[in-house]
């Protein structure tokens, strides 16, 4: 639907056509020459949900802390793996090109102009999918309290 979205209104402030084919093959030229811009940040998400999902469901069961607390800083931290993943991957990129210095510099673009916009993506993300998972998985719990509470109580004796 976006791409829908955005082909029309390119089409409707400027007199040149675009069709969705063209959105999407611009979209992705970009890709084609970066491999490690984006090899980086997939494997590093993959791996953090796979690491981070492990420690959230312990820290929730086992320590029993704040589900929302627990679901905000998961995705925050997330956002951090994130925003490192893509530095170091623009950096490799820049420093096959550049030497020492293009990596030097995209790690200082980076943090110059990601990090704030990361840190702002990863609390507003965070705190609004926290307070829904904390919300989501209070419900459940409260669920399987109420059927196991039913189960023990008309139980023959």
């Amino acid at each position: 639907m976006i791409p829908v979205v955005v082909s029309l209104s390119y089409q409707v402030f400027t007199d040149e056509p675009i069709s969705i084919i063209t959105f999407f093959k611009n979209i992705f030229n970009d890709v084609n020459g970066y491999g490690f811009s984006i090899i980086i940040p997939i494997t590093s998400i993959a791996t953090g949900i796979w690491v981070l999902g492990g420690f959230a469901g312990r820290y929730i069961i086992d320590k029993n802390i704040s589900k929302t607390k627990i679901g905000f800083m998961t995705v925050f931290i997330l956002w951090g793996v994130l925003l490192i993943s893509s530095t170091l991957g623009a950096g490799i990129e820049n420093s096959i090109t550049y030497g020492f210095s293009g990596f030097c510099s995209a790690i200082f673009s980076w943090m110059i102009y990601g990090f704030f916009l990361f840190i702002l993506f990863g609390v507003l993300h965070g705190l609004s999918i926290g307070y829904f998972i904390g919300k989501e998985i209070k419900g459940k719990g409260q669920n399987n309290k109420t059927h196991t509470n039913r189960a023990n109580t008309s139980a023959p004796n």
